[in-house]
């Protein structure tokens, strides 16, 4: 076995050298031409630019281009050697965009292929572009992007045919190797299917903290990257509301005074009105007044008590930081609650099924662009994670004396504070909290048992009512002082794409809606990063809100499939208060879609609201048909089955991060990230 291991990382290395840096072979001994400082019959013309010796200083912000005529070689790569961005970049954007036309053998007139190339100036992968003409390359054209007027960029060299250096990457090659041997492990048959998860073990415990720590150190790195509002704290709502709450105040009228003239507009929610008005985009704005119509719960818990402390504005990235901790340990702490009981699940299935699970909660979205927007339904997560935790943790196990404690009085009204304080992030997701019902029921419909005592009820009951009283009548309160009414949140209200005041509800966005939002397949490339984004597509005449998408949750994560099956197959599922869990989950699910689709219309961030829920109906269907067929050969195939469909749900989730679209920060910030990992991935350019 062992030999077998060196082996495959041996072939893997031999790889790396010789496949993975072809060009480097396929171009020693080249001899490159400039185009900064062309020789013999090539001439060199610029537009849009003005060259001085190796720097270029853009005059024009369109059209800007390098045109080399009477190259006639055969050409393998181009070397754009950028050196120096004179204009102080935004962080991680010292990179330009670049479009490669040719004429050759086959073409007297100029074509492209390949698309936008991105060269920065820190990854020099990114500086040798291979290119295939047929025949010999006549002309060249290489062409700048928009936007660079007034910038000056310095080269070393700008060159055809410059030999390639080695890129060896040793990461590579271990990311590689672990991922083959993970899934050479779980195989049908492996004997690593034998170690059975243990909720007592704490060598399996350690195991689980570890893979939540990993993830929750990725999360966190990954939420540096995105730099717009993160380093703009003054504009955050969050800090403007933080503002005024200090004051005594409910409107952020006071940051907001130089966009007042909106006041003036006859129909302030029309797009088309509000032009030639000073206006803050996003924010509701009512009866004269600004307000911030995002979820209250965050602004209570991060940015006032912050604020109050230190009279400074906090910087986005860490309630957002805390959020996603606060997702993934919650979600450790949910699901050995709900596996618990399943001794026999293999666990390497388990850590898989915990790791894909964490993953579809879409914490490679929340953590991509930290903005306020990801706050409110992350917070929501976190809290309805942690609720149904302490739920189901309340119920005492093994006998009970008579008239004993059946629940944990604490742990009910935890859990009720938590699902209560949804109601301040994503209202929609209040209705999560039905599944009090099947959780609690058996102790209420029971009640000649020997475990029901009157008092004891008494106190269950005001465990589980009281905190939502304490959340409901302030944020009810705080919502009639600046809107229509106590349940009027003011999300109808926002200057945006669309007039929300006049949005319809109609059974003509619920069919397509519904199809997005849950089964439309992602649009595969072989492209980095190979998820590509695309638009809402729907033949209903009429405006939705509506925005670039990648995808629906079940495409996206196989495993929810067997919420479906948990409707059906009650022989799988053992008991009544499990079935009906089972089925409220997934009720929860299609309502708070159908409340997105009519209320908001398309965002992929409301995939968020829907995935706790789908998961809550998914995995109690899984754990027990993996268990009663673990001693057959179809449970033994299908356990490895399972298993490959987290991995591939894992990494559609990591790729997603780094997928572009029309709203997507990367293409203007941090694209060095960007362009690292498209090189580390798609090595063959």
């Amino acid at each position: 076995m062992k030999r077998n291991l060196i082996i495959c990382f041996a072939v893997l290395v031999l790889v790396e050298l010789f496949i993975c840096n072809y060009m480097h072979f396929w171009t020693v001994g080249e001899s490159s031409s400039s185009l900064l400082y062309p020789a013999g019959d090539m001439s060199v013309t610029y537009n849009g630019m003005e060259a001085d010796g190796s720097t270029l200083n853009i005059v024009s912000e369109y059209d800007v281009y390098i045109l080399a005529e009477d190259i006639n070689t055969e050409c393998r790569d181009i070397y754009i050697g950028l050196e120096k961005f004179d204009t102080p970049p935004i962080r991680g954007d010292e990179g330009v965009d670049i479009t490669v036309y040719m004429k050759d053998g086959a073409h007297t007139e100029w074509y492209t292929r390949g698309g936008t190339h991105t060269v920065c100036r820190n990854v020099d992968r990114s500086k040798y572009i291979s290119i295939r003409p047929m025949g010999e390359l006549t002309a060249l054209m290489i062409r700048f992007g928009d936007n660079l007027g007034g910038t000056s960029l310095t080269f070393d060299d700008i060159s055809v045919n410059r030999p390639v250096p080695m890129h060896f990457s040793i990461l590579r090659v271990l990311v590689i190797y672990l991922l083959l041997l993970l899934v050479y492990a779980v195989r049908p048959g492996s004997a690593v299917f034998r170690v059975k998860y243990d909720p007592r073990n704490k060598k399996q415990t350690a195991g689980a903290v570890c893979l939540c720590l990993a993830l929750s150190i990725t999360v966190i790195h990954f939420t540096d990257y995105m730099t717009q509002y993160a380093e703009n704290g003054a504009r955050d709502p969050y800090n403007m509301l933080a503002h005024a709450l200090s004051q005594g105040k409910v409107s952020i009228d006071d940051d907001l005074s130089d966009m007042m003239g909106i006041a003036e507009a006859e129909h302030p929610y029309v797009p088309d009105a509000r032009s030639g008005y000073s206006y803050n985009w996003d924010s509701a704005f009512y009866n004269g007044h600004y307000y911030v119509y995002y979820g209250i719960v965050p602004e209570i818990l991060f940015y006032l008590p912050h604020y109050l402390l230190t009279e400074k504005d906090l910087n986005i990235r860490w309630p957002l930081r805390i959020e996603l901790l606060l997702i993934i340990f919650g979600g450790l702490f949910l699901f050995r609650e709900m596996s618990g009981r399943f001794d026999a699940l293999p666990y390497v299935l388990w850590l898989l099924l915990l790791a894909s699970s964490l993953m579809g909660m879409y914490l490679m979205t929340l953590s991509k662009v930290p903005t306020f927007y990801y706050l409110p339904p992350a917070m929501a997560i976190a809290a309805t994670l942690w609720g149904l935790y302490f739920w189901l943790s309340s119920v005492r196990s093994g006998p009970q004396k008579a008239g004993a404690d059946t629940y944990v009085a604490w742990r009910i009204a935890a859990g009720s504070l938590c699902m209560a304080l949804v109601i301040g992030c994503r209202p929609q997701m209040i209705i999560g909290s039905i599944l009090a019902v099947p959780i609690f029921m058996e102790y209420f419909i029971k009640k000649d048992s020997e475990s029901y005592n009157t008092n004891n009820t008494v106190k269950y009951i005001l465990c589980g009512g009281v905190p939502y009283i304490l959340v409901f009548v302030p944020i009810l309160y705080y919502n009639s002082i600046r809107f229509s009414g106590p349940f009027d949140f003011g999300a109808a209200y926002n200057l945006t794409a669309i007039d929300l005041t006049q949005i319809n509800s109609d059974f003509g966005k619920l069919i397509p809606g519904l199809f997005t939002y849950w089964f439309r397949l992602p649009r595969i490339s072989m492209v980095f990063p190979f998820v590509m984004g695309e638009a809402y597509e729907t033949s209903y005449i009429g405006d939705i809100f509506s925005h670039w998408g990648f995808g629906g949750l079940v495409p996206a994560d196989p495993l929810l499939l067997f919420a479906f099956l948990g409707l059906k197959k009650r022989s799988w599922i053992p008991g009544s208060g499990v079935r009906l869990f089972i089925r409220i989950s997934f009720a929860v699910s299609v309502v708070i879609t159908v409340a997105d689709l009519m209320a908001g219309g398309y965002m992929p961030r409301y995939l968020c609201d829907i995935a706790p829920f789908l998961f809550a109906a998914a995995l109690p269907v899984v754990f027990p048909l993996v268990v009663s067929r673990e001693d057959t050969e179809t449970g033994r195939l299908l356990v490895s089955v399972l298993c490959y469909i987290c991995i591939a749900s894992i990494m559609y989730h990591y790729f997603l991060y780094y997928t572009l679209d029309d709203g997507s920060q990367f293409g203007t910030w941090d694209r060095d990230v960007f362009v690292r990992a498209a090189h580390f991935w798609q090595w063959w350019e």
